[in-house]
């Protein structure tokens, strides 16, 4: 889930070389409304058939936590990426991560 628009989230995940590990990508223009607001999570939901209390969704700003708070779903958050500089807080997230790698162990 990103608020990018597809014509460039496709061609950011392939070059990246994480494409294929991508069942479902919903970017910014899949849906009539982004992050924050939760339709974003909850179309997810629905594709996969989990409940949205079973989902996690792991983000890097405000907009994310806004959505998932929203949607009513784990959030887990990193402290890099893109915040406009602004420090997220533990006491916004369920928790935070200090590389995306560790959601494995977070998760188990």
């Amino acid at each position: 889930v990103t608020n990018k628009p597809h014509a460039f989230t496709i061609p950011l995940l392939a070059h990246c070389g994480i494409l294929q590990y991508f069942d479902v990508v919903v970017s910014g223009d899949t849906l009539l409304k982004k992050k924050p607001d939760p339709d974003q999570i909850f179309y997810v939901s629905e594709q996969f058939a989990v409940p949205v209390s079973e989902l996690a969704l792991i983000g890097d700003s405000k907009t994310d936590i806004a959505a998932a708070r929203a949607a009513g779903c784990l959030m887990l958050a990193v402290p890099y990426g893109y915040n406009q500089g602004v420090r997220i807080g533990l006491d916004e997230v369920d928790a935070l991560l200090d590389n995306i790698g560790d959601v494995v162990h977070y998760l188990n």
